[in-house]
């Protein structure tokens, strides 16, 4: 019962708070904290390395570096290691993640923020695909180093490097001006979401 709470609570907080957020949005016309953020990042940040470092931390949520990341684990894990039921379960937390957030994009149509600092993505803005993305692959990898019979002492730096590097991503959205900050926490929310009914339907099917 209590994990079965759990479950619901992780699932239904996440869509709770992106149901607000696209209320905000959309409905409110709210613009005050997207402005506030861009114009906090703007103040508090300088010339030289930081745009590519930004762009370095993009990356690492991008189409480019996720789909071989994906296909390395499913080989690790539905070939070498014989498991078929977790390499399918990998393969559709990342292509189901990719498709809601895509039908996200297109029920929205928000634009992105004008001048942005790469060359402009062709869909829409609302919710961050990248966010989304990152929150469910490196949660996901989270999930796996969990499994992984390494010792705690260095499960515990790893954790927290990969939750810290899917924030990072989704600051360095904000900083890039191909998004706005709602469209971060939407994303990570979005993200947040479907991880856990993932793992909770690969729990049952275990």
């Amino acid at each position: 019962v209590i994990r079965l709470f759990l479950f619901l609570l992780s699932v239904i907080l996440p869509v709770s708070l992106f149901v607000f957020i696209a209320h905000e949005i959309f409905w409110e016309k709210e613009v005050v904290f997207d402005a506030a953020v861009s114009r906090y990042i703007f103040l508090h940040t300088g010339p030289g390395f930081i745009p590519k470092v930004m762009t370095g931390l993009s990356f690492m949520a991008s189409p480019w570096l996720l789909v071989p990341a994906y296909l390395m684990l499913i080989i690790r894990f539905g070939w070498l290691k014989k498991n078929a039921v977790l390499a399918i379960y990998i393969f559709s937390a990342g292509l189901s993640g990719f498709f809601v957030t895509f039908l996200l994009k297109w029920l929205f149509r928000r634009a992105r923020p004008s001048n942005p600092s790469l060359p402009p993505p062709h869909d829409f803005s609302f919710p961050s695909g990248h966010s989304s993305a990152a929150f469910i692959f490196y949660g996901l990898l989270i999930y796996l180093l969990c499994r992984a019979a390494i010792p705690k002492s260095l499960k515990y730096p790893a954790f927290a490097i990969l939750a810290l590097l899917s924030l990072l991503i989704g600051l360095s959205r904000v900083y890039l001006r191909v998004h706005f900050a709602s469209d971060v926490l939407a994303g990570f929310c979005i993200g947040a979401a479907w991880l856990s009914l993932s793992l909770g339907i690969l729990y049952r099917i275990k």
